[in-house]
């Protein structure tokens, strides 16, 4: 059986609802919990493998067989779990105990989880949307990063080397951008997009966005109906959209023959948003003057190439996680 993490099982009790929380609980997550205990168990629990966990939440003699709700809430509850994973998909959906009526899965994108099949058994599955002003945080400093270049310039200051700072301070007087006045082109205007384009706003770039299901100009930003006009025009690109058959490689090599010679490219949606061959293609052919990246086409794997280009910021989708 897993780890179960919690002080005692002794406090679980058949007539309060359980509460299964994937991972330790955090100190924020600790003061809630114990807010709650008197209405709920709460279970937090690691498990060291996806089978081990699936087996208990069926065992009759473990608590987490009676589970009404399940969170998966941080990194860290996915500890030695190959290239982390997701509950709630589509393999998975008989196996879960006919007592659960919640999933809550961390991030924004519901694109995994098997929403259909959960509903015909009584599942609602979430994610957490609170994290909107930590990933659009996230983006303004990978975009302000792929402007001025400053993932290059951490890399030589840490160096300790002064002809290495000497040298980053040359590279940054020549190469790096100031974004105020920029124009930036938001991929997605959901409530990341939005919040992404009123802090680029704040910053003084000009916004433009481009959405299926919103067409309207608003007080932020600028609408495009024609999503190669807008990559066409605009001095840097963000992705905000959820991942979708219709958004896989939405940022492909067709596009990027279309963007601004040095234009900017950030991604804080999903990985498989960007075709990664072709923004590297874009990079070494100077199309593409610099990017920062939260996520990744074969994340938590990072093409080698990505990792040698000094004008590429990169982050380990870190950008909803706060506490």
């Amino acid at each position: 059986m897993g780890s179960l993490l919690t002080p005692s099982l002794q406090a679980v009790t058949a007539n309060k609802p359980t509460i299964v929380y994937l991972g330790t609980l955090l100190p924020a997550a600790a003061e809630i919990a114990t807010s709650l205990s008197s209405h709920f168990n709460i279970i937090a629990y690691k498990p060291f493998s996806q089978e081990e966990f699936y087996n208990d939440l069926q065992s009759p003699t473990s608590p987490l067989a009676h589970a009404s709700a399940i969170l998966r809430l941080g990194g860290e509850s996915t500890t030695g779990l190959a290239n982390g994973w997701t509950i709630g998909v589509g393999r998975w959906t008989p196996t879960l105990p006919k007592t659960l009526s919640l999933l809550i899965n961390m991030g924004h994108g519901l694109e995994l989880e098997d929403i259909a099949g959960n509903a015909a058994r009584g599942i609602t599955i979430h994610s957490t949307a609170g994290g909107t002003d930590a990933a659009a945080t996230v983006a303004l400093y990978l975009v302000i990063s792929a402007f001025r270049l400053l993932s290059a310039a951490e890399k030589a200051a840490r160096t300790g080397d002064p002809k290495a700072f000497v040298g980053a301070m040359t590279r940054a007087s020549k190469n790096s951008l100031e974004p105020s006045g920029k124009s930036v082109g938001i991929i997605g205007y959901g409530r990341i997009g939005k919040r992404i384009g009123q802090l680029l706003h704040a910053l003084g770039m000009r916004v433009n966005y481009f959405n299926r299901n919103q067409k309207e100009t608003n007080e932020t930003g600028i609408a495009w109906n024609d999503l190669d006009e807008m990559v066409s025009a605009v001095d840097c690109i963000v992705l905000s959209c959820p991942y979708s058959r219709e958004t896989h490689h939405i940022l492909g090599r067709d596009r990027i023959k279309l963007m601004k010679p040095g234009a900017r490219v950030v991604n804080v949606s999903r990985g498989k948003c960007v075709d990664e061959e072709a923004l590297i293609w874009g990079i070494e052919n100077g199309i593409i003057g610099g990017a920062g990246l939260d996520v990744y086409e074969f994340e938590p794997r990072i093409s080698q190439k990505l990792l040698e280009l000094d004008c590429v910021a990169l982050l380990p989708h870190v950008g909803g996680l706060t506490t």
